[in-house]
């Protein structure tokens, strides 16, 4: 059975979101539960590490759109970290790359999470 995991912690200037495992249809609820708990937070920058991610769905895509729209009409922004060259070719189809931040490692996106000059606009990795 494909499971879903996410592990919230604070940081310094905002949250940090691990999501673990399979982000398929059929756990697209779970990842929208965990996420909108993350978003009454309202945290300045949001992290999310996708190291562990194995796999997400077109929805599981629609559920991190929804989660950006929610943080940055708060003023927030959300970064996308350590992202598996698979997933991130998906996000590139389908040009989510235009919206997120990626970063290659976690530590990167929140150095320029906290950054004073971080520019909020995506710019592609590898």
């Amino acid at each position: 059975m494909l499971t879903l995991d996410v592990q919230v912690a604070e940081i310094d200037h905002g949250m940090l979101v691990k999501i673990v495992g399979d982000a398929g249809v059929t756990q697209v609820a779970k990842l929208e539960h965990e996420l909108s708990k993350v978003m009454l937070q309202k945290p300045p920058v949001a992290v999310l590490d996708l190291s562990q991610l194995t796999f997400i769905s077109s929805l599981g895509m629609g559920a991190l759109v929804s989660f950006r729209r929610s943080v940055t009409t708060k003023g927030g922004q959300v970064r996308l970290a350590a992202v598996p060259k698979l997933i991130r070719d998906g996000f590139r189809r389908a040009r989510l790359d235009l919206l997120f931040p990626m970063f290659d490692t976690v530590d990167a996106a929140l150095e320029a999470a906290v950054a004073p000059a971080a520019n909020p606009v995506a710019k592609p990795v590898g």
